[in-house]
């Protein structure tokens, strides 16, 4: 497996931790031409797919959200010499309920904030309409239309405006002193609701952003004010490519700020460093780093993808301090050669827009008028190819002709909610649904020989996951262990259930406890537990 280590000589970092002062920061941005960001004032709401690129903060490229959900309702993330406190307050429902605040987390918050600052910076004003209807309003963002979709949207979209954040830096920051500085992302909203919880489409509703707020994303660039344009085709090749890892939209937004503004011998990060910015809740450095690796790894295929599939990424993106007894070493940048910049442009990267879908703008006071379908028919779905699962699967003699299109969607949702981050999504799904049938509703008859005295065993629930064991382990603990991609915390967890499991079934007539024991053990190991 690739990584972005070097055996051979590498240049110096010097001190790699300096890059990351705000001094140093600031020196790697340029103003955008103009200035300040203007445009001419719109009222329609925005269409983002209708656009040629769309803008996202630096401030959450520099320090990002959770990639997963965290019952804590505080969030503290550092780049450099700069700290910020994302806290998230008790709020009303749309049924007039107080519920705890929400930090914003994964793909969808992510995708809710980029439309909300490119409508704000696009329309020039802080008071963005949005579409009347729930499903309008997501064709707009760009995520197909679903009941959970639209839940998810709902709850991503409150979460943002109830946002507050505190920035703390030592020093100076665009010639202002300062220690802290606090503002909330939204400054009202004004959404009528129906019995059901829905938009009511008979009143116009619009999101407002704080002042604060809006000023700092159309600022010029440093660290923790302005926004960065990314080019929206190839955003949404990212997100439809790796839907479940987050983290690989995050590296891949950075690199697409930090690679134009690169200069001399580039820059050295140091682990920690990196594991403060897009470390989320993976709490080891270690893990972090075998993670960040292979976001970093998929991130800069896509970044370099016009470069074509042979081309080396390391060229530019190494490791350095690999195998060094001080436990240093991190990531080094290098600038992009003029004959590459050429071939990275956005020229290069921009499809004609008749290869682009069209899809109708939704203007306010109108329903939602469809041209094309909200769900285009895909044979792929999170990574996964459908067609090509379904001949993975008839191989297994597994009968599938009468399984749905929708259910093995489901069934892979399911199997890639389960873990992280997913390097081989294909071989993941065909895998536990070949294991575990029943995710696609086949049920075979159970054998005394398949699982020796498992028909005796006690039934129980599984603390971790809620699910009836009435084998030897739980099936989600099995999953977790076996995949490749696990985070070492819920391995940890997912053991110390099994082997309290192992223990409960000790001196149970006919069951092979050790047999089983040491087949998970084995998949323990590899994660250096047990």
């Amino acid at each position: 497996m690739s990584d972005f280590s070097t055996h051979t000589r590498t240049q110096s970092t010097g001190n790699a931790a300096e890059f990351e002062t705000l001094s140093h920061i600031k020196a790697h941005y340029t103003a955008p031409a103009g200035g300040t960001l203007q445009s001419t004032h719109s009222t329609a709401p925005l269409h983002l797919d209708q656009q040629d690129n769309a803008h996202y903060p630096l401030l959450f490229i520099n320090h990002s959200l959770p990639y997963r959900r965290i019952e804590q309702t505080s969030w503290l993330r550092k780049n450099g010499d700069i700290s910020v406190l994302f806290t998230a307050p008790e709020k009303f429902n749309a049924h007039g309920e107080v519920e705890p605040g929400l930090i914003p987390y994964g793909r969808i918050a992510r995708e809710v904030l980029m439309y909300l600052v490119s409508s704000a910076i696009e329309s020039g004003s802080r008071t963005i309409v949005i579409s009347r209807t729930w499903r309008g309003f997501l064709r707009d963002i760009g995520i197909p239309y679903s009941s959970d979709n639209r839940a998810m949207v709902q709850m991503q979209l409150r979460a943002l405006l109830d946002l507050s954040l505190s920035i703390y830096h030592p020093g100076t920051l665009s010639g202002r002193n300062f220690s802290t500085e606090k503002f909330m992302i939204g400054s009202g909203e004004e959404f009528t609701f129906d019995q059901d919880g829905l938009l009511d489409d008979s009143y116009r509703s619009v999101v407002i952003l704080s002042q604060e707020f809006y000023d700092r994303i159309t600022a010029e660039l440093s660290p923790v004010e302005g926004s960065v344009k990314v080019l929206i085709e190839c955003w949404r090749d990212v997100t439809r490519k790796y839907p479940h890892s987050p983290m690989v939209s995050d590296v891949y937004l950075w690199l697409a700020c930090r690679f134009p503004r690169l200069h001399g011998e580039g820059t050295g990060l140091p682990w920690p460093t990196l594991h403060e910015q897009f470390g989320s809740a993976i709490s080891s450095e270690r893990d972090f780093r075998k993670t960040f690796r292979r976001a970093l790894r998929l991130a800069a295929h896509e970044y370099f993808a016009p470069l074509g599939e042979d081309f080396d990424v390391h060229t530019y993106i190494a490791e350095f301090g690999v195998g060094s007894r001080t436990g240093g070493g991190g990531i080094r940048l290098s600038p992009i050669s003029p004959a590459h910049k050429k071939l990275l442009s956005w020229d290069k990267r921009r499809k004609p827009r008749a290869q682009r879908p069209e899809m109708a703008l939704s203007a306010p006071g109108a329903p939602v008028v469809d041209t094309s379908a909200e769900i285009v028919s895909t044979s792929a779905h999170g990574g996964v190819d459908l067609v090509a699962l379904r001949a993975e699967l008839a191989a297994k003699s597994l009968p599938v002709n009468s399984v749905s299109d929708r259910t093995l969607k489901d069934a892979a949702d399911v199997v890639l909610n389960r873990v992280a981050y997913a390097t081989d999504p294909q071989a993941l799904v065909a895998t536990s649904i070949v294991n575990n049938p029943k995710l696609i509703g086949i049920f075979p008859a159970r054998t005394t020989g398949a699982v020796p005295g498992s028909s005796s065993l006690p039934v129980e629930i599984c603390r971790l996951h809620d699910v009836e064991i009435a084998g030897y382990v739980c099936r989600e603990c099995a999953v977790v262990l076996k995949s490749v991609d696990s985070e070492k915390a819920e391995v940890a967890e997912c053991w110390e259930a099994m082997t309290a499991r192992f223990d409960a079934l000790e001196g149970t007539e006919g069951a092979a406890i050790a047999a089983h024991r040491a087949l998970y053990a084995q998949y323990a190991r590899r994660y250096g537990i047990g």
